[in-house]
């Protein structure tokens, strides 16, 4: 099995970088660019399908749930973003066709996971009985189902403010930027993809407590920085949907408060390693 998760895992990288290629062909094409817009589809797709078969072939290599460490966390990372960024691209490419361009932006990052994924393949951690439990399962996978959305909806907040920015200037759009999606279609996937996010990361928390109640014998602890930090975040993008659906704070500022929100979550990433943690288990993720 592990053979086949090599296997897979490699197709899976060739996939990302050639979907790469082809969404910068599509980019930077002056004209119609309709070969490579189906080759993309067609690999980006393979590649999501792969990923699949990895994520599988971990969990029956392992015995356990497929996030036994850093190596199977950074290919279900990749999983996720790829999963968040094709569905918007599924559903939306018809009403609004740039939103394909984001693909520019997503599939580097999902190289870049999978590479350094591959350098800790071997640091599959070995799992006490508690953390084996089905709810631990749902607690890791909407974590990582959390982020893959944040990175994807802090892709398309960054869009929106670079697209303002050359509107501000009053002398048209640069070339590259006139290919992004329109302001309203960068705004809105912004909304929705952080409101994904925001869900999984609910889950995250509410999971994370009766974990806790198993493993450490208490649902929550103040001086514990993982456990603040998720909560923080979970309130950062919760004030984030209601100042935009609410109090009406859209645009600009509420692509704004999404980057902020994001900085919290990279924070609550990184916790364990900045800070003194009893949550030791997935360091590194």
């Amino acid at each position: 099995m592990e053979q086949v998760v090599v296997i897979f895992f490699w197709l899976s990288l060739i996939l990302a970088g050639v979907s790469t290629l082809f969404y910068l062909r599509i980019f930077f094409s002056r004209g119609e660019a309709g070969i490579f817009t189906q080759l993309a589809f067609l690999s980006s797709w393979l590649c999501l399908l792969s990923l699949s078969v990895v994520i599988a072939g971990e969990w029956l290599r392992t015995g356990l749930h497929p996030f036994t460490g850093p190596f199977s966390a950074k290919v279900f990372y990749s999983f996720s973003i790829l999963a968040v960024y094709l569905l918007f691209e599924l559903f939306y490419v018809r009403r609004a066709p740039k939103i394909k361009m984001i693909g520019v932006l997503v599939f580097p990052i999902s190289v870049l996971l999978l590479l350094v994924g591959w350098t800790q393949f071997e640091a599959t951690a070995t799992l006490s009985p508690e953390l084996k439990l089905f709810r631990v399962f749902i607690h890791i996978s909407s974590a990582l189902l959390a982020y893959g959305a944040f990175i994807v909806g802090t892709i398309f907040a960054l869009v929106y403010l670079i697209q303002e920015n050359q509107l501000k200037k009053k002398r048209g759009m640069a070339a590259t930027t006139q290919k992004l999606p329109s302001l309203e279609t960068a705004e809105a996937s912004t909304h929705k993809a952080l409101s994904i996010g925001f869900i999984f990361s609910v889950v995250l928390l509410l999971t994370g407590m009766f974990t806790a109640q198993l493993v450490w014998g208490k649902m929550w602890d103040w001086k514990e920085p993982r456990m603040v930090s998720a909560l923080v975040m979970t309130c950062a993008y919760g004030f984030y949907i209601f100042s935009r659906d609410i109090l009406g704070w859209r645009g600009r500022r509420s692509s704004y408060l999404a980057l902020v929100a994001f900085g919290v979550a990279v924070f609550t990433y990184l916790s364990p390693q900045l800070l003194p943690s009893i949550h030791r288990w997935g360091t590194g993720f």
